[in-house]
C-alpha cells in the first residue's frame, strides 16, 4: 500500500500575457506583464498491490486532485481582459474570479418568471448583447483510477479520468 499526499500553493506576479491593442498604433498586439495569480490546490494520490505472485500481478490506484486559482490584480486596475475568442464566446480573465473564465452568449430572460424570451416575429430566443460569465475552463477536481493484470508476459491495463468543476462550450 503507498499513499502519496501532495499540496501546493503559489502566488505569481508579473503574468505574461499577449494582449490585443488598435491597429491605429501600427501593432497587432503587444506583450504586457497583465496580472498577478494565486493557485493553490492537493492531490491524492492511493496505489495497492492486490495480489503478488510469479505469474500473476494485480495493482490499482485511485487518485484525486483539487485545483484552485483566482486573479487578483490586473494590468493598471483594469478590472477584464478578453485575450481572445469570438463574439459569441471568448475567454476572459477578471479581477478576483478564476482564470480563464468562459463568457459566451446568453439570451435575455423574463426578470418575474426567469423563462427565456422569444421574439414574436422570428420564433427565435432574445439573444442578450452582453456576454454572461459561465464560469472556469480549467477543471478544478480530477478523479481517476487504474487497474493493471499481469499474467506471464501478457498485461492488460486500464485507467479511467473524470474532470469537473468546469464548463465547455
Amino acid at each position: 500500500l503507498n499513499i502519496d499526499l501532495a499540496s501546493y500553493w503559489q502566488r505569481s506576479e508579473g503574468q505574461v500575457l499577449t494582449v490585443q491593442v488598435p491597429n491605429s498604433t501600427g501593432y497587432p498586439n503587444i506583450r504586457l506583464n497583465v496580472g498577478d495569480t494565486k493557485n493553490w490546490g492537493y492531490e491524492v494520490d492511493l496505489k495497492m498491490a492486490i495480489v503478488r505472485k510469479q505469474d500473476w500481478d494485480w495493482d490499482f490506484s485511485v487518485r484525486y486532485s483539487y485545483n484552485d486559482n483566482k486573479v487578483l490584480k490586473l494590468f493598471q486596475d483594469v478590472k477584464s481582459i478578453s485575450p481572445g475568442g469570438f463574439t459569441y464566446a471568448q475567454t476572459t480573465i477578471k479581477t478576483g474570479q478564476p482564470f480563464p473564465l468562459l463568457s459566451t452568449t446568453a439570451y435575455l430572460r423574463d426578470s418575474a418568471s426567469g423563462l427565456v424570451l422569444i421574439n414574436p416575429a422570428s420564433g427565435y430566443p432574445v439573444p442578450n448583447s452582453v456576454l454572461k460569465d459561465q464560469g472556469r475552463t480549467i477543471p478544478k477536481h480530477i478523479l481517476g483510477w487504474g487497474s493493471r493484470l499481469r499474467w506471464k508476459d501478457l498485461t492488460f491495463a486500464a485507467n479511467f479520468e473524470y474532470r469537473g468543476g468546469n464548463v465547455m462550450f
